[in-house]
């Protein structure tokens, strides 16, 4: 209470304040916290476990600079906290990658924003949670036997992540 409500800059980028673990009821009280110390959030990306029950929550803040920040959110035992879901994190959208038939192909985008854009042109499209340094603490086996296609940003963490997806031992994928 005695902090004024503002973000503090951590590398000159707006930072919330740390939580010191604090349990949230639910993912809106969470995410209204990070709100009251970043501002309004510019997108909102729930991930859901395979029964369809929200998990975790991806929040972005575009800033005046045209840099971002990016805050995860995850449903623990004891209640939501502002940090990482736990591994092994879900697939995005894994209810409809989990409905849709044997024959159809997956796309595998790097990030929430991407693979939105790909499901905006009809196709089932997924990707990790944590950007392109974290698909090794994601579940794939969902993917497993299914004919994937891999649709990376076209830069330097973008490759990086496609052949860290591609070397996922025992998955099966098929490219």
């Amino acid at each position: 209470d005695l902090m004024p409500d503002r973000p503090f800059k951590r590398n000159g980028k707006p930072h919330a304040r740390p939580t010191n673990g604090q349990v949230f009821q639910d993912a809106q009280a969470a995410q209204r916290a990070l709100e009251a110390k970043l501002g309004p959030v510019a997108a909102c990306w729930s991930y859901h476990d395979a029964n369809g029950s929200l998990v975790g929550r991806v929040l972005r803040w575009n800033l005046p600079d045209g840099s971002k920040t990016i805050r995860p959110l995850a449903k623990h035992l004891d209640g939501w906290r502002i940090g990482a879901m736990p591994e092994p994190r879900p697939l995005y959208c894994l209810p409809e990658v989990l409905r849709a038939g044997a024959e159809t192909p997956i796309v595998i985008c790097e990030g929430e924003k991407a693979t939105d854009a790909a499901r905006r042109c009809g196709l089932v499209a997924t990707t990790s949670a944590g950007g392109s340094q974290a698909a090794g603490k994601t579940d794939w086996t969902p993917l497993r036997g299914r004919r994937v296609v891999l649709l990376p940003d076209n830069d330097e963490p973008g490759e990086h992540y496609a052949e860290t997806v591609a070397r996922l031992k025992g998955m099966n994928l098929q490219f």
